[in-house]
């Protein structure tokens, strides 16, 4: 699925306070996604656990399809290929592109 944003202006009007203005307007679209999250997540203590039940916690070092690296808060790395992750706050990551205006 594609999502755009029409690139004409968008305006909008307070008829009780002509004195209101935008003073910042943000185009979201970074969403929601395991990637996106875990792009957030490097360099941050995150928990997994491994296909045995193993679980690891450790700063998130890197992540593609495979599975994620972790460097162990005992020491050294791990190349885990993760059936559980958890992630510390993804709050932040719209679900769907949105307009977010500071007025």
């Amino acid at each position: 699925m594609t999502y755009s944003i029409y690139p004409t202006p968008v305006l909008g009007e307070d008829p009780t306070n002509n004195k209101t203005v935008v003073l910042e307007q943000q185009y979201e679209y970074d969403l929601f996604s395991s990637s996106n999250i875990l792009n957030k997540c490097l360099k941050k203590r995150i928990p997994g656990t491994d296909f045995a039940g193993t679980n690891y916690t450790g700063k998130l070092l890197i992540h593609d399809e495979n599975g994620v690296v972790l460097k162990r808060d005992e020491g050294g790395v791990v190349d885990l290929a993760a059936i559980k992750m958890e992630f510390p706050d993804s709050s932040g990551l719209p679900t769907k592109p949105t307009l977010v205006w500071h007025i």
